[in-house]
Order: structure tokens, then C-alpha cells, then sequence
């Protein structure tokens, strides 16, 4: 196995996530054989291929972006919490404490 516990418990702890032993124990195995798979990568010859940064050739045309005036009086018409041009909108995340 190319991963451990203690690995996937470091990356759990700096990803602020919370694995659990049995948890751990899986995520190691699915990473060891993830990176057991990638490594099959390594074998390929690449010599003389360019890297590329895209999937395709294709070059998109890129818009200019342009500033749109927009009437703000049909916003403060609908809704009643605005204050010095800002508006207001209900929390949706609650906290947890």
C-alpha cells in the first residue's frame, strides 16, 4: 500500500476534515490504488511529444467585457433591505455553534 493511515489522517487534518479509523483505513486503500493506476503513466514514452495546455487546437474568440448599465430602481421597488446602495439578503449557511 503507497498510502497509510497516518498519511490520509494528515491530509484529513489539513483538509479540516474528520476521518475516522475504519474511514481512514478505506481512503488509503482507494488512494493506493488510484496512485497504483497512475503509475502506469510513468511507462509511457514521451519523448519528442510537445506538451499541451488544451484538449483541442481550437482558439475560442474572447469577448470584450463591457460595463451594461443596469436600473437599480427596479431592485429597491422589490425589496426592503437596502442600505447606502447595498443590498441586503437573507443568511443561508447557519452557523454551527
Amino acid at each position: 500500500m503507497i498510502i497509510d493511515n497516518n498519511t490520509i489522517k494528515k491530509i484529513a487534518q489539513l483538509s479540516a476534515l474528520d476521518a475516522d479509523d475504519k474511514q481512514a483505513e478505506l481512503l488509503a486503500i482507494q488512494l493506493s490504488k488510484i496512485l497504483e493506476h497512475m503509475k502506469a503513466l510513468d511507462e509511457i514514452d514521451v519523448k519528442g511529444v510537445e506538451p499541451m495546455f488544451f484538449g483541442c487546437d481550437d482558439v475560442h474568440d474572447m469577448r470584450e467585457d463591457k460595463v451594461v448599465p443596469f436600473d437599480h430602481s427596479i431592485i429597491k421597488k422589490e425589496t426592503r433591505f437596502i442600505e447606502k446602495d447595498l443590498y441586503s439578503v437573507p443568511n443561508i449557511i447557519e452557523d454551527e455553534q
